[in-house]
């Protein structure tokens, strides 16, 4: 909750919170108070809730004018966003600025009709709390000589750009290289070709780049040599590509010019390829291998402090997965949904040792932790079946996982292998396979050994036992029976959703539905075919996927 006042004046209204010996005590005068009201307001409310008393206004009328969006297309009367004295009035409280036009007009009428933004909001200045503009959707129109002139107004305070099919050109990357605090920069359906040197130059500045759905330019010669540190991304912690394209790359691949770029930023934090192999195939680049080998097996290793890995579309066998986990000195979350995570790959997990360079030679090194230890998010093998007792290992020695979402696992392993040290889990998928008799007594003891497993995981807020379709219609789903433990889940108090995607009926009576009203108080979603429908009647949405 952010201070309101100087920092004396805020202990004064804690002091006077708690102070129950003051009869003239008005809690709705407390900023302290307004503000944690305004959390659960909408915008209408908090424009009525101003008119009520100068205390609210005071405090709203800044959570009010933080975000300001222009998105009229050319119609007058639609106009919601401030203009004139009231724009210029509280213009002192903007802390982001969308620009934004959802309208894309034919060809026929794109020059009949005004697209204008008013002149005064790329004149504005003084707002010294402006750290953030986006510009959505505005390609047709050319408005970068006014963004310039926004920009340069507020090159001081400017954090973040975020430019989503808008038209960009030298002078824009020039006015960027002016904002001396500029650290995240968005860049979606773009094309950055004759000014790619002054982009790469603002990039050497910059902490955050995505970019999205458009293409490079021929890149500098001396951006792609390795011997050459000019173009050293040394600022960026994070980096997001999504369908990139390199013009003109030619005698370099597109896999060399993406992994070049990678490995430019020798501080990465978080690396996120979104469709990159994907392009590779559309674009006769390979199936992806070589993108992989450009950016995690070249010689030098670069990315010694990278600790978050998103790979959306990549395919890797257990050995690459393992061999760049054996890089790695900490890792916090790793989503590779259909790359192979194997025997290999868990032994790097639990190594204490890793790969390192010195002066050029590959020795190893100790990890001031196992990966194990410190990984808190992790998806992998979505579609695996040949995966045995992978699934248990992780829930067994990753502590602090919070999300885990996996390949197959078996009643079985769950039963009989190690517990679960996972505790503070949240968000648990996996292929749960049926692969005991749930009417013996061994096999209801088995059961009542999973449900136990489940129910030490108390933070639970989505479970998703799914299991693969079956051509035998003698498999069964998991029974949720009080006779077989479902009640050793009583202390899932956070569970939000539950959900079985198969096309078994799911066995539940009535003693059930009503335990898992009374024990669940959250439960929302319910997702599996049920034999008879009791929680719709609850307000609990079921959904009933084949």
């Amino acid at each position: 909750m952010p201070a309101v006042g100087t920092g004396s004046s805020t202990r004064s209204s804690l002091y006077n919170l708690y102070n129950m010996n003051n009869p003239k005590l008005n809690p709705f005068e407390l900023p302290e108070i307004i503000l944690l009201l305004g959390d659960f307001l909408e915008r209408n409310d908090l424009l009525n809730c101003i008119r009520v008393s100068k205390s609210f206004h005071s405090t709203f009328i800044r959570r009010i004018w933080k975000n300001i969006l222009v998105d009229e297309y050319h119609y007058e009367s639609k106009r919601k966003y401030p203009i004139g004295e009231t724009l210029q009035k509280h213009k002192k409280y903007i802390e982001a600025i969308r620009f934004r036009s959802d309208d894309q007009p034919y060809e026929s009428i794109r020059f009949m009709q005004s697209v204008d933004i008013p002149d005064e909001y790329w004149s504005l200045q003084g707002c010294d709390r402006l750290q953030f503009i986006a510009f959505e959707g505005w390609r047709y129109y050319e408005p970068n000589r006014h963004l310039n002139l926004l920009l340069k107004n507020h090159n001081s305070t400017i954090t973040r750009l975020c430019l989503d099919d808008a038209e960009t050109s030298r002078e824009l990357w020039e006015t960027l290289l002016g904002c001396t605090n500029l650290e995240h920069l968005e860049v979606s359906y773009e094309d950055i070709d004759d000014e790619i040197d002054v982009f790469l130059q603002v990039c050497k500045k910059i902490k955050y780049l995505h970019l999205n759905g458009g293409s490079l330019g021929r890149l500098p010669v001396s951006f792609l040599s390795v011997e050459d540190s000019d173009y050293n991304l040394s600022n960026m912690h994070t980096l997001s590509l999504g369908d990139i394209r390199i013009l003109r790359q030619h005698p370099y691949t597109l896999a060399y010019c993406l992994g070049t770029l990678v490995r430019r930023c020798p501080g990465l934090r978080v690396l996120e390829l979104l469709d990159i192999y994907e392009s590779f195939e559309s674009r006769n680049e390979g199936d992806g291998e070589s993108f992989y080998k450009e950016a995690f097996l070249q010689h030098p290793w670069t990315q010694d402090n990278l600790s978050e890995l998103i790979l959306l579309d990549a395919q890797l066998k257990d050995e690459n997965t393992a061999r760049f986990l054996r890089r790695m000195s900490g890792l916090k979350r790793l989503d590779i949904p259909y790359c192979e995570l194997g025997q290999l790959s868990l032994q790097e997990l639990l190594s204490e040792k890793q790969e390192a360079f010195d002066n050029g030679q590959m020795v190893w090194k100790t990890r001031p932790q196992k990966l194990c230890e410190t990984v808190e998010r992790l998806v992998f093998n979505v579609r695996g079946d040949d995966v045995d007792g992978i699934a248990q290992a992780i829930l067994s020695i990753c502590p602090l996982l919070k999300k885990f979402v996996g390949p197959k696992i078996t009643m079985t392993e769950i039963a009989n292998g190690a517990e679960w040290v996972c505790t503070g889990l949240t968000e648990l998928t996996v292929y749960l396979e049926v692969d005991i008799d749930q009417e013996t007594t061994e096999g209801m003891e088995k059961t009542r050994s999973v449900f136990k497993q489940l129910g030490k995981l108390t933070q639970l807020r989505s479970l998703k036992l799914t299991k693969r379709d079956s051509n035998d219609s003698e498999t069964r789903a998991l029974d949720l029976r009080l006779r077989t433990g479902l009640d050793e889940l009583a202390n899932l108090k956070w569970l939000h959703g539950l959900t079985f995607n198969d096309r078994h009926r799911q066995e539940i009576y009535l003693e059930e539905a009503t335990w898992i009203v009374d024990n669940w108080p959250r439960i929302k979603y319910w997702n599996g075919k049920l034999i008879c429908d009791l929680l719709a009647p609850h307000n609990i949405y079921i959904g009933q996927k084949d």
